[in-house]
């Protein structure tokens, strides 16, 4: 019997930096499945509940390059997959060095000089698909097809597309709100009772397990009349999404995972590398885009929700063409590259885009 092959997945996660990082990497693992042996290498302490069984090995610091290294030497590790903004450079490098002859990989957003042997950029802008310093038998897995998405988004449909007026309206909005100082803002500007929710059913506001001072956030909501759900699962969010007549979210990896379940949304980009993104898909009619100031505009805010409320039709307009744009199948396909590469195989061949 093949022994499977030991992979390294080096990602931090928090409030700060983000989970989105920690999210998309527990999907590779997910996919991975039984086919390798995985170790996950970071910070943050909501790593070992992404990775369940996963042998988190924590990090004292984010940028502990030498105790990165001596896990590497350690493990000898047939492939290292990395994520982590700012760092995937001088991680590569480190990984070049520290096991000679792994395999590495490494998942992007922004394009720019790398060093990888795989790089899966799943945004769905190509002017950061552009990669300079890759060896020349370098794979790049870039577009929507390649965004790294836990499975259940992709199984998840909007029950509303197609159907008639007011389905799914008895659920009420679902918020939800990704990590980050301006995110945490804008989940207390939702829970307080400057916004106008009336005709939105009980709202329900998720923020992750990182967010800080939740006590008090669920007391805000409490008093607004709003049920603040904490660190829900993978499974459990796409429940949510699914059942929800209108989804207001923040920019970054939930808006993905709501393009994948085909719930209309409306997107509050809260930091400005999100912009563009934002954008290019209002401009596809995938998502209302609030823009930088629009999130605290409560008459904006409203407005666009209750837009997508009033007009069932437009809405399941909306959901097909998420829907079209994003399959949730990303994981899978970088886990295919990946233990490819690992095996010495052919590349695996991109057959295109999404249906």
């Amino acid at each position: 019997m093949t022994r499977a092959p030991r992979l390294v997945i080096r990602v931090d996660a928090d409030h700060l930096i983000g989970l989105g990082h920690g999210v998309r990497c527990a999907a590779l693992a997910e996919a991975l499945g039984e086919s390798a042996v995985v170790t996950v290498v970071g910070a943050g302490a909501v790593l070992p509940g992404l990775f369940p069984g996963r042998g988190t090995v924590p990090v004292v610091a984010a940028d502990d390059d030498d105790g990165f290294a001596r896990i590497l030497a350690g493990l000898g590790p047939a492939a290292v997959v990395i994520d982590h903004p700012r760092r995937n450079g001088p991680w590569s490098r480190l990984v070049r060095r520290a096991v000679p002859g792994a395999v590495v990989a490494v998942i992007d957003d922004e394009g720019g000089d790398l060093d990888a042997d795989l790089v899966v950029n799943g945004t769905v802008l190509e002017a950061y698909h552009r990669y300079s310093g890759l060896p020349a038998r370098a794979q790049v897995l870039a577009g929507p097809r390649h965004t790294l998405l836990r499975p259940v988004f992709g199984r998840s449909r909007w029950p509303a597309a197609g159907a008639g007026p007011g389905v799914g309206r008895e659920a009420g909005v679902l918020m939800v709100v990704g990590s980050g100082a301006g995110a945490a803002d804008w989940a207390r500007f939702l829970a307080s009772e400057v916004l106008d929710r009336t005709g939105w059913g009980r709202s329900r506001l998720v923020v992750g397990a990182a967010f800080p001072d939740r006590a008090a956030l669920v007391s805000a909501g409490d008093a607004a009349g709003i049920q603040v759900l904490v660190g829900q699962s993978g499974a459990e969010l796409a429940a949510l999404l699914a059942s929800a007549p209108v989804a207001l979210i923040t920019g970054g990896m939930i808006v993905y995972e709501a393009l994948a379940v085909g719930v209309p949304a409306v997107v509050y980009p809260q930091i400005p590398n999100l912009l563009p993104e934002a954008r290019w898909l209002a401009g596809r009619g995938c998502i209302h885009d609030l823009g930088a100031g629009g999130g605290f505009d409560a008459a904006a805010v409203r407005g666009a929700v209750n837009t997508l409320l009033g007009d069932r039709a437009a809405a399941a307009g909306m959901s097909r063409r998420q829907r079209r744009l994003i399959d949730g199948g990303g994981a899978g396909r970088m886990a295919a590259a990946l233990l490819a590469l690992v095996a010495g195989a052919p590349p695996v061949p991109d057959r295109g885009p999404a249906a």
